[in-house]
């Protein structure tokens, strides 16, 4: 019973992170219309804060 449930679980977080990597790549693609048209000094700026970003939401996940 223990053995079914953690699998439950794991298949769970599993389809959960397929959702959020789609979610995720919906996201980025829309926003890379939109930052091809930002001037160049803005794209570094964001482009950073993005990275910034991703990296505390992974730390707050896991």
């Amino acid at each position: 019973m223990f053995l079914v449930g953690t699998a439950n679980i794991i298949a769970k977080k599993i389809s959960l992170f397929k959702q959020q990597t789609q979610k995720n790549h919906r996201i980025l693609t829309k926003n890379h219309r939109i930052f091809i048209k930002t001037p160049n000094f803005m794209q570094n700026w964001i482009f950073k804060s993005h990275i910034k970003f991703n990296l505390e939401n992974l730390l707050l996940d896991s």
